[in-house]
């Protein structure tokens, strides 16, 4: 759930974004890109987040400023993580369960599971 700290750091740091591109200093937006990023998820917001490091990657393939890539590979890995934390724990609950019955069927039919367990 987003609080007001989270908005107020959202609106700051895309504040000090435009006013980077308003002077035309390209370098670092990467990584206040992953920061707004950051903001969001903390948020809850994960489309925001998602969005942030999209631009980011676009950024970074515009001016070839790689520094903050390995930064921004982590954050886009741990979008699809987020989501199940923010589920419901009904939900959780069901997802595992698919897992779990999606692995077992996966090991009888490579012969690994000879009894239901």
């Amino acid at each position: 759930m987003a609080t007001p700290d989270d908005a107020s750091a959202i609106a700051q740091v895309r504040t000090g974004i435009e006013e980077l591109r308003a002077a035309r200093l390209h370098m670092r937006i990467p990584y206040f890109l992953a920061l707004l990023a950051d903001a969001h998820r903390r948020a809850g917001d994960e489309a925001g987040a998602l969005a942030a490091v999209e631009e980011a990657f676009a950024h970074v393939s515009v001016t070839g400023e790689r520094r903050w890539e390995p930064e921004l590979h982590r954050l886009r890995g741990e979008m699809p993580l987020l989501a199940v934390v923010h589920q419901t724990p009904n939900r959780r609950s069901r997802c595992w369960k698919a897992r779990t019955a999606r692995k077992k069927s996966i090991r009888r039919k490579a012969g690994q599971l000879t009894s239901e367990k």
